[in-house]
């Protein structure tokens, strides 16, 4: 039977329609403006209900992809942020040994399984990241105000985040659907902890109350009313139901049986022995030892059973601002607002080793489930992982300096990065997987360049060293001595070839050959091959321009440009147009044909210090933290990336043949390599 619509109920529908449409309109910014869902309360007397929210949004990230939404993006989102149209797709992150965020980190925690971290900060917003990949998995947005603290379920399948905004919420690990959400105290949420079996969660509050929740359901189950005068930290015992806590005037209070209990009648012991806030409160795994960390700088070790106070220590790093046992209770780890972290041998009561990194406060630590590894995070918006038995960085993948240079193979199967630390690193362009991490010692790579094949590497710069390499074997095939900076170098089918900061060319470097042309008397401050290898081009300090084709000896064209302080060239394969870069951070585009300067425009006040050519597009890098992709033909801007959240600047750039990948490298020793939609690549 054929459905037929019946144009007389049109108006009547239509009258409904526009009706309906009008009071949601009028509703709608009372809605935002509330906050409140549909039947929630912030009722919170005994009886209180649990109100689930709506507010804010759970975005996923899929594998091998950022998400791509609305909201405020963080410094992993805003290496993709700024396109004209379609964002572009970031296809991995590495080469740090932190994560980084867009504001202060205020709480941590691993998962049971090891296989996830997440972290909350001043923004509002939960991350769940993936360990192994150093990516992240899900961003919580639903808190209104600073994440105060937030903790994985000891099953790893839910999480517990408490805010500014007074509430309690329990959400899925891995979906972020939201389980149900509470207004859990009159104040801030700054304290939860989760009972060894997984059924309740304890919150401490501004308002100085301590509370017991159902996990399941959020109804709540017991509550200890003026308890002190705020609660900073809180724990409960790993055997038993005993519950400790901190307050903001130094106090700390231990429930021996336990304040989950309903109308429980037991008294707290009080703990005293600090003189500012207590910012850390821990049981041993035994249950049988309390530890408190404090603003005064002391660390103290108390009887559970007692109340009494065993040990005191002073650590040199000035505030505690948070402290965590290894699983097997042998180390302490304290965080330090000094950015520091110290950890102690409970056997002994002795300081093993200072870790040094942060920036800022350390507020946040905790360690990894096989106690191998801890993560910290603070005030200077990182997260970092260290090797507990070294005390240092887990450095994984990447690199521990600025990264100097970036290349892309000709076939887009490899890439490669050289940085400050004197090390190479050889990537898996498909999944981001690293291959070899080479140790090249007396060659700081300026220059980076992969052989037609792919087959070899080469990097050098500072220090008239270049390297070649295997990329497959990763080893180190030859090495080549020019005496001077390597401004550029190329493979051209039977070897090596390259520029030098005095002006020379040598045209195979394998054989250690004498230079074959001198291109500038005085020198040149930079040179580029063009991608074939037919062309090259330099420029002195003086402006002067030169250009000639690689298989002859004579120089094309002599130019005086009045151009100074050039940072970046780079020649295009016909070798008619020449991209200059300057310390003024403009890029200028100059046409060997016409003999004048096509178009310019302005990249990065800071300076432009890097260039590539791929496709119909140029790729300038800027000393400010400034990325620009454009047309190479007309100058027309194609994208933009901020990175100045991230890193003071990019230090490398590399677009492979064909437009579509940009490989970027930092001075925060950071790597990205972004899959350009077909708008930003190019027609």
């Amino acid at each position: 039977m054929k459905r037929v619509l019946v144009l007389h109920g049109f108006r009547p529908l239509l009258r409904i329609f526009l009706i309906r449409t009008s009071l949601l309109l009028l509703i709608l910014p009372w809605i935002a403006g509330s906050g409140c869902s549909a039947g929630g309360s912030d009722a919170d007397g005994p009886e209180a209900k649990p109100s689930v929210s709506s507010e804010g949004a759970t975005i996923p990230v899929p594998a091998g992809a950022a998400a791509t939404a609305s909201f405020p993006a963080s410094p992993l989102h805003q290496w993709q942020a700024l396109f004209q149209d379609s964002p572009a797709e970031l296809r991995w992150i590495s080469g740090t040994p932190q994560w980084l965020q867009e504001n202060v980190v205020t709480t941590v925690d691993w998962s049971p399984g090891g296989r996830k971290v997440l972290s909350g900060g001043k923004d509002g917003l939960v991350h769940v990241w993936d360990v192994d990949k150093r990516r992240e998995l899900l961003r919580w947005t639903k808190h209104r105000g600073h994440v105060l603290a937030a903790r994985f379920s000891p099953d790893g399948i839910w999480v517990a985040s408490g805010g500014a905004d007074g509430r309690l919420m329990v959400w899925n690990a891995d979906s972020g659907e939201l389980r149900w959400s509470v207004a859990a105290h009159g104040d801030r949420v700054p304290a939860l902890a989760w009972g060894p079996n997984g059924k309740e969660i304890v919150t401490g509050g501004d308002d100085g109350s301590v509370r017991t929740w159902q996990a399941s359901d959020g109804q709540r189950l017991s509550n200890v009313e003026g308890a002190g005068s705020g609660v900073t930290a809180l724990a409960i015992s790993p055997v038993g139901k005993a519950v400790a806590a901190g307050f903001q005037d130094g106090s700390a209070k231990l429930w021996p049986e336990g304040a989950t209990e309903k109308n429980s009648s037991a008294g707290p012991m009080e703990l005293s022995g600090h003189w500012d806030r207590v910012n850390a409160v821990l049981f041993t795994p035994d249950g049988k030892r309390v530890i408190t960390g404090s603003g005064d700088g002391s660390v103290k070790l108390w009887d559970a059973w007692t109340g009494s106070e065993l040990q005191t220590w002073n650590p040199q790093s000035g505030s505690v601002e948070a402290a965590v046992l290894s699983p097997d209770g042998q180390l302490l780890l304290t965080a330090h607002s000094d950015g520091t972290l110290e950890s102690w041998s409970m056997a002994r009561g002795e300081r093993q080793a200072l870790l040094k990194g942060h920036s800022g406060d350390a507020n946040a630590v905790v360690f990894s489930p096989d106690g191998t590894k801890a993560l910290s995070g603070g005030w200077d918006r990182t997260l970092r992982i260290w090797d507990v038995k070294t005390g240092q960085e887990a450095s994984g993948t990447g690199h521990r300096g600025s990264i100097e240079a970036a290349a892309l193979s000709t076939d887009g199967t490899f890439a490669a990065t050289a940085a400050k630390d004197e090390t190479l690193i050889l990537w898996n362009v498909q999944d981001g997987a690293q291959i070899k991490k080479i140790a090249i010692a007396g060659v700081s790579g300026k220059v980076l360049a992969f052989s037609g094949d792919g087959a070899q590497v080469a990097v050098g710069g500072f220090k008239g060293r270049l390297a070649f390499l295997n990329v497959n074997r990763g080893d180190k095939k030859s090495a080549a001595d020019t005496g001077s900076w390597t401004l550029a170098a190329i493979w051209r089918g039977e070897g090596w070839s390259a520029v030098d900061s005095d002006g020379a060319f040598w045209p195979r470097l394998l054989e250690n050959e004498s230079p074959s042309t001198e291109i500038a008397a005085r020198g040149l401050q930079a040179a580029a091959f063009s991608s074939n290898g037919k062309w090259m081009a330099g420029i002195d300090a003086a402006g002067l321009l030169v250009r000639q084709q690689v298989a002859k000896t004579e120089i094309e064209d002599r130019i005086q440009t009045g151009w100074s302080d050039v940072k970046a060239l780079a020649i295009s394969a016909d070798g008619a147009r020449l991209f200059v870069g300057t310390d003024g951070g403009s890029l200028t585009v100059w046409s060997f044909r016409k003999k004048k300067e096509l178009w310019r425009v302005q990249v990065d006040s800071g300076g432009v210090r890097a260039l590539s050519l791929g496709g119909d597009s140029i790729a300038a890098a800027g000393y400010g933290g400034i990325v620009e992709i454009l047309s190479a033909k007309t100058g027309e801007r194609r994208a933009r990336f901020d990175l100045r959240s991230v890193s003071d600047a990019a230090t490398s750039i590399s677009l492979d043949l064909q437009g579509k990948l940009l490989l970027l490298g930092t001075d925060g020793s950071m790597t990205a390599l972004i899959e350009l939609p077909q708008g930003v690549a190019g027609p």
